[in-house]
């Protein structure tokens, strides 16, 4: 008779001994500094501890970097079949500055209930919340969401009308428009948009950040 044996895992962030030992298992004959890697990468998450020793494991990786690789790898895949919202969700934020504050969200997704689904789907493999902002669990991540967009301008323009739309425009919020709209290729709106944070920061005698913007306007 043949039996399988069904494996089960806690879906809860395993402490650092528990994720090598998964490690380990997956990737029998990785070394110390592979298995450290994938344990650290991982965020202690025991689906993605699986996924990342597996995949480190096919690409024979001996390195930290191998793991970076086999990280991009398994994001990109796993990004590829997220629900259609949660997946445009997640490329939204890879290309914001971080971190990322929920207003900026809400005018994004103006349903409440809707943006914090998606932010409690996101959570539990991709992103870290800080009371009112959020930013990705690591670099990595982000990387490879961003590697899984495959036009980004309509998307930076939506992120362009959603922080013009503000109110009152922080700095931050009128720096971001620039370089955003820089990346669509509309230098007029950037330069526009820096020329005037220019003024009112020389206005109020913000002696750095009318240099810094002025920088950034020679740039243009």
């Amino acid at each position: 008779n043949t039996f399988s044996v069904d494996e089960h895992v806690a879906l809860a962030a395993l402490a650092d001994r528990a994720s090598t030992a998964i490690a380990t298992a997956h990737y029998p004959g990785g070394d110390d500094a592979v298995i450290a890697a994938i344990v650290s990468q991982s965020g202690g998450q025991p689906l993605d501890i699986v996924a990342l020793a597996q995949a480190a494991r096919d690409r024979g990786a001996t390195t930290k970097e191998d793991v970076a690789e086999s990280m991009r790898t398994v994001t990109v895949s796993n990004v590829r079949t997220l629900p259609a919202q949660l997946r445009e969700f997640l490329q939204v934020v890879s290309l914001l500055n971080e971190p990322i504050d929920y207003s900026l969200l809400r005018r994004m997704w103006p349903n409440d209930r809707q943006l914090l689904d998606l932010i409690a789907a996101a959570s539990e493999r991709f992103l870290v919340q800080d009371e009112t902002q959020l930013r990705f669990s690591h670099a990595l991540l982000a990387d490879a969401v961003l590697e899984t967009i495959p036009v980004k301008i309509p998307l930076r323009r939506r992120i362009v009308d959603a922080l013009s739309s503000a109110p009152v425009q922080t700095v931050e919020d009128r720096l971001q428009i620039a370089e955003q709209a820089l990346a669509c290729g509309d230098r007029d709106l950037a330069h526009a948009t820096l020329t005037a944070l220019a003024h009112d920061a020389n206005k109020r005698g913000q002696l750095r950040l009318t240099i810094n913007v002025s920088q950034q306007l020679l740039q243009i």
